[in-house]
């Protein structure tokens, strides 16, 4: 923009860590022209998918579930591309317990924003009703996931959305 090239745009911390500076070539050479490039085609070839993602979760929010449980109010959906930060931003501050089921992989992420929550009931629940699943519980004890990218372990859940929610009822 005229701002960045005139030096008139106020310089955030960090900068040089912007998508732009990565862009920029090293020097004048045509190598260093195609490499910046080929980086830029890289970089917003995944932008483009986060932001088609993005609306597909959006989408898949307009159906989820909603119910009580002793942790409050609980978010359920069923998605293969939401993440924990959408689906938090979504839910907002009122859901005292995030549901994420993935079908495409069967992985589930339970997760809580309240400080006071603890899901260590809940861990012992799903793994009695489903001790063939790698289910791993956070050090915070806020998070609780199954065949999630983060967990160590990969046997995904052979429950399905329905019999994970009521799990979270009868705990």
């Amino acid at each position: 923009s005229r701002l960045i090239d005139t030096a008139s745009l106020p310089i955030p911390k960090f900068v040089e860590f912007s998508v732009l500076e990565f862009l920029r070539p090293l020097t004048g050479k045509e190598k260093d022209s195609i490499e910046a490039l080929e980086l830029g085609e890289k970089i917003l070839a995944r932008i483009l998918l986060v932001l088609v993602r993005k609306q597909q979760a959006k989408k898949d929010w307009e159906s989820h579930l909603e119910f009580s449980s002793c942790w409050g109010k609980v978010a359920a959906i069923k998605s293969n591309v939401a993440t924990r930060i959408l689906v938090s931003n979504l839910g907002g501050k009122k859901f005292g317990l995030f549901l994420i089921y993935r079908p495409e992989n069967k992985s589930v992420e339970f997760f809580s924003l309240k400080k006071d929550i603890n899901l260590t009931p809940l861990h012992l629940e799903v793994t009695k009703v489903d001790p063939r699943a790698a289910w791993y519980l956070h050090q915070s004890k806020r998070m609780l996931l199954c065949a999630a990218k983060i967990s160590p372990n990969g046997n995904p859940t052979s429950l399905s959305l329905e019999k994970l929610i009521e799990v979270v009822k009868s705990v």
